[in-house]
């Protein structure tokens, strides 16, 4: 089992921490660029629609470039389980669609935020905060639900209710009360992580990875909590099943890989023309 999750940590940290590189070096060049686009966009030289479309063109060849090479010589190094040829094209791809996101994220920023140095804060900010619900730290079945509330008003009382004397009623609802704000508390922080899983777009790289390289392998988890010993199930069957008794409580699954591409490119879309908002509208010119 130990090694699964040295494979799983390998492709989480290359992907994560690749697209981090790419993303603190696209925010330089972005600013760099910003001031001579306002000047010839005052002088009417500039419109920001194919500003914004060259810009993200312009990325495309290398991103492909860097891919094709950084995966090619990753797949040699690393011993992944081999999938009849379809593994190293599924990884390549989710490698190239998030530092593809991270590079156009990192533009946006740029582009809507006054200097480099919010730009990189609040991009790394968001990542810190989505890698923590991403499912590799937090599985996705641990993640609290919103059910603390439910919780909290059946235990106030053995038969669901306060008694019926004044002092005991008043000290059940003051009880209550205090208890319901908790709850809410924690009821509104389990929503937020949960709405936070959802909008990670390295979940949905993870869930990606996880059930592309991982179907179809046919090696025996030893060790895998809930299986018998003689009855271990295989690393298709731990991660990759819809099965609740599965590492991820059924919530990677293979008939997700694409699904998760299409919300991938959806979010790069979304960076694509926020970039192009943030060019036709924001100016951070000095005269």
């Amino acid at each position: 089992m130990n090694d699964s999750f040295s494979f799983m940590g390998v492709m989480y940290l290359d992907v994560f921490f690749m697209a981090i590189i790419f993303y603190s070096s696209a925010i330089p060049n972005m600013v760099s660029q910003r001031d001579s686009y306002y000047r010839e966009k005052a002088s009417r030289m500039y419109q920001s629609a194919p500003y914004a479309l060259t810009f993200g063109i312009s990325e495309f060849p290398y991103l492909v470039a860097y891919t094709l090479l950084h995966c090619g010589i990753l797949w040699g190094l690393v011993d992944f389980f081999p999938q009849d040829g379809y593994g190293f094209w599924y990884y390549a791809c989710y490698f190239f669609l998030f530092i593809s996101l991270l590079t156009y994220m990192a533009q946006f920023l740029a582009a809507a935020m006054p200097n480099q140095q919010v730009a990189s804060s609040l991009g790394m900010a968001y990542l810190s905060m989505t890698a923590n619900v991403s499912g590799f730290a937090i599985r996705p079945q641990d993640i609290p639900g919103g059910w603390m509330f439910m919780s909290v008003w059946k235990s106030t009382s053995v038969s669901g209710a306060p008694d019926n004397s004044s002092l005991s009623h008043l000290a059940a609802m003051a009880r209550l009360s205090w208890l319901g704000r908790a709850a809410r508390n924690r009821h509104r922080h389990a929503i937020e992580q949960a709405f936070m899983y959802w909008l990670a777009p390295i979940h949905y790289v993870l869930e990606g990875l996880v059930v592309t390289q991982f179907h179809g392998a046919k090696t025996k988890v030893k060790g895998a909590p809930g299986f018998p010993p003689g009855n271990e199930p295989t690393l298709s069957r731990f991660y990759t099943s819809h099965w609740d008794d599965s590492f991820f409580g059924g919530k990677f699954v293979w008939s997700h890989r694409f699904q998760n591409m299409i919300i991938l490119v959806a979010f790069i879309l979304f960076f694509r023309f926020a970039t192009f908002y943030a060019l036709e509208r924001i100016n951070y010119s000095t005269r």
